[in-house]
């Protein structure tokens, strides 16, 4: 009878550690990040930029090369502003992890 219940306790005590990891699942929450840059370059399908002064991108790099996928018709000194995921891959020039969307704020 003991071993009965001792297998009984076991099985409980796996069926309870299974359904605890099974439930520990993590709601993914897009963070999003903005700022505001000044177009140094432009080349192809990628944008060189400056952060404006203030900026808190500035102290992870001076410049950042951005993905021009809606070809943007920009020109130099244009100040846009980036929207991303938060993420800065350390790189030079500096590469964001996934832009969301780009606007011109001044042209």
């Amino acid at each position: 009878m003991k071993k009965k219940l001792y297998y009984i306790i076991c099985l409980c005590s796996l069926v309870s550690i299974m359904l605890c990891a099974c439930n520990n699942s993590v709601d993914s929450i897009t963070e999003t990040v903005t700022f505001q840059a000044t177009v140094i370059e432009v080349t192809g399908n990628s944008i060189l930029v400056e952060p404006i002064e203030g900026s808190s991108e500035l102290s992870s790099s001076d410049q950042f090369s951005i993905p021009n996928k809606d070809g943007l018709e920009l020109q130099t000194g244009n100040i846009i502003e980036i929207e991303y995921n938060g993420d800065i891959l350390e790189s030079y020039p500096a590469q964001l992890g996934e832009v969301y969307n780009i606007t011109i704020v001044k042209s």
